[in-house]
């Protein structure tokens, strides 16, 4: 019985952190914590609802509680270390990442550990070494093909070139596995916008906006691939929309 409420109060702070209730997803993500204190997918569910609502101060929170009842988990860890690196707290992220890949020596969060302290660093070329390593290592899901293929685009890849193909071909092959990815929706439409494929990066585009409306991203790239379409009622209403988002982000005491 207790279990089954902790699920709800689990789905409950889901549902407020995408309402953007914060002092209501505090109180129920306490409740589910109280029950089952030592149950790491209570955490990291929580933690990827703050990730995908950009709640990255309570994703924190979230994070630093379960490492007081779980301070061996390899993946609150890295959890965490992404969340001070949103925060722009970078010194404090790095011994994170390297806590997370020490954890879990050739594993899936050791790998995912290890090439975000080589991008902090601007070390492409030996981030996406790691990311061949660990998909030829047999970690080639959704996640780690879309990682790859926003590295290389990062890394300066151009229409044409074998790291773009390859980049397009893992970003595909990323969102027929995970559609409602969002980062990987994003990364996809930007890559369609150098092809000039504009319908092709709108609809893309457009499934990013909503699943994560709280990304100026999908804004300033949606606007343009209308814009290029001719639509430009359209282009207006992103840019719009754009204002407001951006208006509420500065006035909103929590991230």
């Amino acid at each position: 019985m207790g279990y089954n409420t902790a699920s709800i109060d689990n789905l409950l702070t889901q549902a407020y952190i995408g309402a953007k209730q914060m002092p209501l997803a505090l109180q129920s993500f306490a409740a589910a914590a109280a029950l089952t204190p030592e149950d790491e997918k209570l955490y990291a569910f929580i933690a990827d609802a703050c990730t995908d609502h950009q709640a990255y101060a309570l994703g924190l929170h979230v994070t630093e509680l379960g490492l007081h009842h779980l301070p061996n988990s390899a993946r609150l860890h890295y959890e965490r270390a992404l969340f001070l690196a949103q925060l722009d707290r970078l010194n404090e992220a790095r011994p994170e990442f390297n806590q997370a890949a020490q954890l879990a020596p050739g594993g899936y969060i050791a790998y995912l550990a290890q090439v975000q302290i080589d991008l902090y660093d601007d070390r492409f070329p030996a981030a996406i070494a790691l990311l061949h390593e660990a998909i030829n290592a047999g970690h080639r899901d959704y996640q780690m093909l879309s990682l790859l293929g926003t590295v290389l685009m990062d890394a300066g890849a151009l229409p044409g070139s074998p790291e773009f193909l390859e980049a397009r071909d893992a970003l595909e092959a990323s969102v027929l596995n995970r559609p409602d990815y969002s980062a990987t929706q994003i990364a996809l439409g930007k890559l369609y916008l150098m092809e000039d494929r504009y319908q092709a990066a709108a609809d893309h585009l457009e499934i990013a906006l909503r699943l994560e409306p709280d990304n100026p991203a999908v804004y300033t790239n949606l606007a343009h691939a209308y814009r290029r379409l001719g639509k430009r009622e359209k282009a207006t209403r992103m840019q719009a929309a754009l204002a407001q988002l951006l208006a509420r982000k500065n006035s909103s005491p929590i991230p």
